[in-house]
């Protein structure tokens, strides 16, 4: 993107938190959002990566496929990186609602600082 920071896809939490159905665009979509927070857990044999993401006006927790843990691991994707959801799923998850994406990096670095 050289350099340009990508404008966060204001309002896209709020869409997808009351489960629009199948014909709803915002499933077609690819928003752009910020991890502001990242964590390592214990799931299993392979580890998982909670997070926490905002679009700008809101927050959701996200638990992130193992496929994209080198990414964390390796640093390339950290709190304040913004990403760009290729695809999403939700799915629940110890009686919580959470966004599973499908992620390729759009920007490296701080939008702001985290909410």
């Amino acid at each position: 993107m050289d350099g340009e920071i990508p404008q966060l896809t204001t309002g896209f939490l709020n869409d997808i938190a009351s489960l629009p159905g199948q014909d709803n665009p915002v499933w077609s979509s690819s928003p752009i959002v910020q991890f502001v927070q990242t964590r390592p857990i214990e799931m299993g044999q392979q580890g998982r990566w909670r997070t926490v993401i905002s679009d700008g006006a809101h927050v959701m927790q996200a638990m992130v496929a193992t496929q994209h843990n080198p990414m964390f691991e390796n640093g390339e994707v950290k709190k304040g990186t913004i990403i760009r959801i290729a695809r999403f799923a939700i799915n629940k998850l110890q009686d919580r609602r959470w966004v599973v994406p499908e992620i390729s990096c759009a920007s490296r670095g701080f939008l702001t600082q985290p909410l």
